[in-house]
């Protein structure tokens, strides 16, 4: 009996039929944060940082000389990602835009990866590109929908595209993929107990982030140590339950409403705040049932237009608003004979019964069907082009008349829980698959970091920030003498290249410096402090760092 019972649950939870309009809205806020990154991350210094500070991400090491980070290259792989992102934004050309979207993504968003930080807030983004180019994700709110709604119209079929398993798939692979970037990082935490419950670990941990990200939160946690340890539980808790509490309804709601505590509190106490994660929660809501609440709040009575059915101007804009209605309060009734005679078949709004002016007839819909505004151009065009062809021959001949396939979502979306389930289980971190940050490991007091000082020919000091993460200066700090001048050189050649804040004739050194994360102790002098490495800098412009020694 329980197994017959989990059958029928999962045949429910993968089975069970969606409206195009939830893939819609999920489409429309991926493309958005995938758009926003590339536009606001400078792909431009990170082609011109120096080659001696890369480091190939696991699985590339035999491969990364065939990546390209030459500018030029850069460049226009962004500018192809931008035009196909607003394409897939606009739902035009939408799974093919999604792909190639999806393609200039993985260059692009991985270059970070290259300089020691596997990026984490973006591997999402790019595996629901992939998955929303396997679906028909551009079946509503989109000039694909629009231009469907016109074929459909020709061919005397009004009714947008029902509930169907093919639009809810993907939102479930959407939902399992959220749930396996969770699960993984509490198994690698619950495998690091008890020790990792205790509080000066769970306060370590903290002290690290308000240490190397200059902050402290106002409400300082660190000095209750048993909520500092049931925070922990409560993380690991929640990490591990979320993917299972997808198959039940109400479970699922609480454990987004979890999600949404969770990542405000780390954003609070360890300044990380997975912003696009979040906001990629929104393929937890049915869109589709909450604009019919929203309509039946808003209007106590549905408005009803009546149009000729055998008008095809009137059939494309019937199937236009029908496409656009999100609050579900328009119906459409094709006239009746008498009706045709007396008003010379024009199309009528009824609110109550009573007939509106035409003045009125246009403030209904639009109140109703705010995206009708937005959209009046192409309701313009709808009214001067001309049909081609009868409905019965367009019915008959339309190639476009397909239910969405199933296999493209079932593959693509199967890959990638295959490869983020198998990084996680491995805890393999590189992209575009990969565990997210576990923050298994034990922390303690201290921490050792790269610092830079340079020294000017009248004896003055100015320390510099150096303008790498932390993870790349400990990759640097572990790496052969050899390769770690190297590295130091491409370092100091970074930091010449800003004309600001060196002259020709500085001296830079680069120390290992290990102090304190106590906050009580930070202002403290190092704990240990070696030098690494001296530079000076030339006479030209930019400076050019040359080794002391």
């Amino acid at each position: 009996m329980a197994t017959i019972a989990v059958a029928q649950r999962l045949g429910a939870f993968f089975c069970s039929p969606a409206e195009p309009l939830n893939l819609a809205v999920f489409r429309i806020v991926v493309f958005t944060c995938l758009l926003r990154t590339l536009h606001h991350t400078d792909y431009v210094h990170l082609a011109e940082m120096p080659a001696a500070l890369r480091v190939a991400p696991h699985g590339y090491e035999h491969v990364w000389q065939w990546i390209p980070f030459d500018l030029a290259w850069v460049v226009g792989v962004r500018r192809v990602a931008l035009v196909a992102g607003c394409a897939a934004l606009i739902g035009w050309m939408t799974r093919s835009a999604a792909a190639v979207t999806c393609v200039c993504a993985v260059y692009l968003l991985g270059l970070p990866g290259w300089f020691g930080k596997i990026n984490h807030v973006n591997h999402h983004l790019v595996w629901f590109s992939a998955l929303l180019a396997a679906a028909p994700s551009g079946d509503a709110l989109g000039i694909d929908a629009v231009h469907a709604a016109w074929r459909r119209a020709d061919r005397a079929d009004l009714a947008p595209p029902s509930a169907g398993a093919a639009y809810a798939l993907p939102i479930r692979v959407a939902w399992l993929l959220i749930g396996v970037i969770y699960f993984f990082p509490g198994m690698w935490k619950l495998l690091a107990c008890p020790a990792w419950l205790d509080s000066d670990s769970m306060r370590y941990l903290m002290y690290e982030h308000w240490a190397s990200k200059h902050f402290l939160p106002a409400v300082r946690i660190d000095r209750y140590p048993l909520l500092c340890s049931l925070g922990g539980l409560a993380t690991i808790v929640f990490e591990l339950s979320f993917v299972f509490t997808l198959l039940f309804p109400w479970l699922r709601r609480l454990a987004v409403l979890g999600g949404i505590a969770f990542h405000w509190l780390t954003k609070v106490y360890l300044q990380i705040f997975f912003r696009n994660l979040l906001v990629c929660y929104a393929v937890f809501v049915d869109w589709q049932w909450l604009g019919a609440r929203i309509g039946a709040r808003l209007f106590a009575r549905d408005a009803v237009l009546t149009f000729d059915p055998d008008d095809p101007r009137h059939r494309r804009i019937v199937a236009l608003l029908l496409s656009l209605d999100l609050l579900r309060r328009l119906q459409c009734r094709p006239n009746s004979p008498a009706t045709d005679r007396s008003d010379g078949k024009l199309m009528r709004v009824h609110v109550d019964g009573q007939t509106l002016s035409r003045g009125r007839n246009l403030l209904a819909i639009g109140l109703r069907i705010p995206l009708a505004v937005a959209a009046w151009p192409v309701f313009v065009a709808t009214w001067i082009v001309a049909p081609s062809g009868d409905a019965a021959a367009l019915r008959a001949g339309d190639a476009s008349v397909k239910t969405p396939r199933l296999a493209p979502i079932l593959t693509v979306g199967g890959l990638l829980l295959a490869a983020n389930i198998y990084c996680g289980a491995m805890c393999i971190n590189s992209w575009p698959f990969s565990v997210y940050p576990t923050f298994a490991q034990l922390h303690g007091p201290t921490q050792t970091v790269i610092e830079a000082v340079t020294r000017q020919p009248n004896g003055r000091t100015h320390r510099m920030q150096v303008p790498i993460h932390s993870h790349a200066q400990h990759r640097i700090l572990e790496q052969s003498p050899a390769e770690r001048a190297a590295a130091l050189q491409g370092l100091a050649d970074l930091l010449a290249s800003e004309p600001r804040k060196v002259r020709p004739g500085d001296v830079l050194q680069l120390y290992e410096v290990t102090r304190s994360i106590v906050p009580e102790e930070r202002s403290r002098s190092p704990l240990r402090e070696q030098l690494l490495a001296e530079f000076r800098f030339g006479d030209s412009v930019p400076a050019h760092a040359e080794p002391l020694r």
